[in-house]
């Protein structure tokens, strides 16, 4: 008798995981490495294969969003489309920092969220993104393939914090620029640096600067 065939929402995240891991570490190889008169031949394989994966992590693997704001997230209960969503934003927030080489892993935004939804309670919208924010930090979401070695830089506690600010602005409009808006976040984040450091881990910290500095935006 044949085992079952798994759900695919349910290894849709780690295969994304593990093909981003590939592009990455195709990318950063190809951009340390001296290969001499090889290096043509084998950067076109390899440009190839990153092709390929990225197409499949973006189109065959991903879900349909339905915006990005907080509320709607958490009302919404999906870990899929949270982590999709924190995914888009932490991608170009850790570019515009200068940290575009390291990865995001959804899999383990997915569990952060389900970790925070398991423990909601009646938390104030700024508590709930400050409990998320510190959980997105600990499980450390952001770091380098394979195996997300650990990062210790500050930059992604900021990066953090910029995307919390982005899903917790009220839109204005429908369709309003959602990449437009999280540069304007990264720049408000990036403005308060120090605060978001002196901040740290401490969620109550988290929450009252984020409830500060969101409504400005």
């Amino acid at each position: 008798m044949r085992p079952p065939l798994p759900d695919p929402r349910e290894i849709a995240l780690p295969m994304k995981d593990v093909l981003r891991g590939v592009r990455h570490a195709l990318r950063e190889g190809r951009r340390r490495l001296d290969l001499g008169p090889v290096a043509a031949p084998l950067d076109a394989v390899a440009a190839g294969v990153e092709e390929f994966t990225s197409a499949a992590a973006h189109t065959i693997l991903d879900f349909p969003t339905q915006g990005a704001g907080l509320g709607g997230l958490r009302d919404d209960g999906s870990d899929l489309r949270f982590a999709q969503t924190v995914y888009h934003g932490l991608d170009r927030v850790l570019a515009r920092l200068g940290l575009g080489a390291l990865m995001v892993s959804e899999t383990l935004a997915a569990e952060a969220f389900r970790t925070v939804q398991g423990r909601d309670g009646a938390l104030a919208i700024e508590e709930y993104a400050a409990d998320l924010l510190a959980e997105l930090q600990a499980l450390r979401v952001v770091g380098h393939p394979p195996g997300l070695a650990t990062v210790e830089d500050e930059g992604v506690l900021v990066a953090h914090f910029a995307v919390m600010l982005w899903l917790l602005v009220e839109r204005d409009v429908a369709g309003e620029d959602e990449d437009a808006l999280l540069d304007t976040c990264t720049d408000v984040a990036e403005a308060e640096r120090g605060a978001v450091l002196a901040a740290g881990a401490d969620r109550a910290a988290l929450a009252q600067l984020l409830a500060n500095t969101y409504p400005a935006i």
